[in-house]
């Protein structure tokens, strides 16, 4: 609630107004143009809750439709909805850890402010145990536009409604305000992170999935013939519930033949809701043989996050001797390492990517025999993002090396058959892997 102590309004010619409002935690002010149907909204305020919420309440008010007095029918169906573009940004630098840990001082910000974005809609946000998830659709004007996305809902014969596909908005999950996944995205991250490592093994079946409560990772994992258990180990169950709900594509496996129409429900998947690093601590302690992986794709939180839990996941000797004695004698690690460090950063024992630089040393002093790092530029982040596998044995390096036709061979072998006959995979090739 916001406290209006005094306003000042000056008509204007022909028409229209200017209108500044004195706030108790800041002010207002907002001029209108009739002829052009047009109002510009400016609203600041020093207090303590957020104006996020607040954006429906002024749609509402301000989104007045054209009037449609006297026109015919034919004419109606073409009057555009009206149309609301907003930004939200946060003023001045946080003062204290608290701001800087809001989300909405995070990744979501720059989506939230940016001016590219014609239509931003919150689809879903959630408080858990563990951390705030929020789902939001977006529609950058420098790829697509709003109007074909309406023309796609609302005109059944048109080119738009015919390719819908096309024009949908891109929907982007975040963890506490970080960027996670996106719509446009998704094959190009999850099978870059998996295949190229799961080809890499050459008989991968016992698998383990740290994080990835989209289930995109699981989805992937679940297309190889080969993969009779897949273990995904996830601290937070709403996540997995949240995308279930509202970003089904990530746990779509209806179209594999074998599988389930949930990946979730796949009888060679066993979903746990525990703290991964715990998990691993105990079950390397057992030293039970039956129980070693042969890949273990880690698709939890990014380095470069300066939170316990990151620091964990990549800078605890003991959770990664645990990782270590987990896998089976020619088992493969798989990361994702965060942003690829540009040529003009520093290096990673300088930045914020240091947690980075102590896990590849680990890595090498447990005894890893081969690893390789590789980078992916179209996985939805605002730069290259980058991933490593390590192998316990130095025999992954042939498959790693496997010439395209090697590899299209391979997929060919171990790939699930669609029901629709079309390939499995939508990014991933021996083209992708050579590159």
């Amino acid at each position: 609630d916001l406290t209006l102590l005094s306003y000042h309004c000056h008509s204007l010619q022909p028409m229209g107004v200017s209108c500044v409002g004195v706030l108790l935690e800041s002010h207002i002010s907002l001029h209108t143009w009739p002829s052009e149907g047009v109002i510009t909204l400016d609203l600041f305020t020093c207090g303590d809750k957020p104006l996020l919420p607040s954006r429906y309440t002024i749609e509402k008010l301000f989104g007045i439709p054209q009037q449609t007095t006297g026109m015919s029918e034919e004419d109606v169906k073409y009057i555009e909805e009206p149309l609301s573009l907003w930004m939200y940004k946060s003023r001045g630098f946080p003062s204290n850890e608290a701001e800087e840990e809001n989300p909405l001082n995070k990744d979501i910000a720059d989506y939230l402010g940016s001016k590219f974005f014609q239509y931003k809609e919150e689809v879903a946000s959630v408080e858990t145990d563990f951390q705030r998830i929020d789902v939001y659709d977006l529609i950058d004007d420098r790829f697509n536009d709003l109007k074909s996305f309406r023309t796609s809902l609302s005109q059944p014969g048109s080119y738009e409604a015919a390719n819908p596909r096309s024009y949908l908005p891109d929907r982007i999950l975040f963890l506490d305000g970080i960027m996670q996944s996106t719509r446009i995205a998704d094959e190009a991250y999850h099978e870059t992170l998996v295949h190229p490592g799961m080809f890499a093994h050459k008989d991968p079946k016992r698998v383990a999935i740290i994080g990835g409560g989209e289930c995109a990772t699981l989805r992937e994992v679940l297309k190889h013939k080969t993969v009779e258990h897949v273990k995904m180990i996830e601290i937070d169950g709403g996540v997995v519930e949240v995308s279930k709900e509202y970003l089904p594509s990530w746990s779509d496996c209806s179209d594999l033949r074998g599988s389930t129409p949930s990946c979730t429900d796949d009888p060679r998947a066993d979903i746990r809701y525990e703290d991964a690093i715990a998990w691993f601590e105990d079950n390397s302690s057992k030293g039970e043989k039956s129980d070693l992986f042969d890949v273990i794709i880690s698709d939890a939180l990014d380095p470069q996050e300066d939170v316990p839990f990151a620091n964990g996941l990549y800078n605890d000797s003991t959770y990664s001797k645990s990782l270590f004695n987990s896998l089976a004698d020619d088992g493969v690690l798989i990361f994702q390492l965060g942003v690829s460090p540009d040529f003009v950063d520093p290096a990673d024992e300088m930045s914020k990517s240091r947690t980075r630089a102590l896990l590849l040393k680990s890595m090498v002093e447990l005894g890893y025999q081969a690893m390789h790092i590789y980078v992916e530029g179209h996985a939805g982040f605002h730069a290259p993002w980058a991933f490593l596998i390590a192998c316990k044995k130095s025999d992954c390096s042939h498959q790693w090396n496997a010439n395209q036709a090697q590899i299209e061979k391979e997929m060919h072998r171990r790939m699930l058959r669609t029901y629709s006959g079309t390939k499995p995979l939508k990014y991933f090739d021996g083209a992708i892997m050579m590159g």
